[in-house]
């Protein structure tokens, strides 16, 4: 037999791994937008067109 609060223990382990997991997810998509932009540096672009690329990391915040 399971209890309110019991339910309420599950209810929340189980939004602390959604949570975690979109944390997660979002460093992932951070890493390869890092990747992307070494990539371009690697390649010689001129530095206007890197900090036009970098310049988003701080406005989607």
């Amino acid at each position: 037999f399971s209890t309110r609060g019991q339910n309420r223990l599950v209810l929340g382990g189980s939004l602390h791994w959604i949570f975690q997991m979109a944390k997660i997810v979002n460093l992932f998509k951070l890493c390869e937008y890092i990747r992307s932009l070494s990539f371009y540096f690697l390649n010689s672009m001129s530095k206007r067109i890197l900090i036009t690329l970098i310049i988003p990391l701080f406005i989607l915040k």
